[in-house]
């Protein structure tokens, strides 16, 4: 078994991983659409 838990727990972190960059650069690109607002 733990052949195959090592590799899901490599998903796992990944897919954490994945969730926070994708936050992260919502958050930056909403950032930016607020700046731009305010700046026009």
């Amino acid at each position: 078994m733990p052949t195959l838990k090592k590799p899901f727990s490599l998903l796992l972190i990944l897919s954490h991983l994945n969730a926070f960059v994708l936050s992260g650069v919502g958050n930056a690109y909403a950032v930016n659409q607020e700046v731009n607002t305010a700046k026009s």
